[in-house]
């Protein structure tokens, strides 16, 4: 969990070096629990969707939720749906991202993609004929 606090710091620092390091040392200290990858794929966004794509999925193959302070209820709702939707478009995978984006717009929406994501999600449904 501190370790998740220091990179949120940091990405508001503008240092996105050190708040990458301080999710990889999240994801070291709790493998099993989706906020580290799920932290890691929202730093990727909009840069480097393979990565994204991959930290995504690797939270969503998470599938024993621990029940501790530690857990952030948005990455068991649509958060991690919403980010393999995303870097799934941005990656050619029109299907799976139309599978996710399914999904996410079922789910509570995400605090973190604070943006219409849902109405972005629908249009692409929408355009894709779904």
């Amino acid at each position: 969990y501190a370790h998740l606090t220091k990179s949120k710091c940091y990405v508001a620092l503008g240092n996105k070096e050190a708040a990458f390091a301080s999710c990889f040392d999240a994801v070291k200290d709790e493998p099993n629990g989706r906020e580290g990858w799920c932290a890691l794929s929202l730093l990727c966004n909009g840069h480097n969707f393979a990565e994204m794509f991959a930290y995504a999925m690797r939270a969503l193959s998470i599938t024993q939720r621990q029940w501790n302070y530690c857990v952030d209820p948005e990455c068991w709702e649509s958060l991690p749906h919403s980010l393999v939707c995303i870097s799934a478009w941005q990656l050619g995978l029109k299907d799976l991202a139309l599978e996710h984006g399914k999904i996410a717009v079922t789910k509570k929406p995400s605090i973190e993609l604070h943006c219409d994501r849902e109405a972005n999600v629908k249009t692409m449904i929408e355009l894709m004929g779904g």
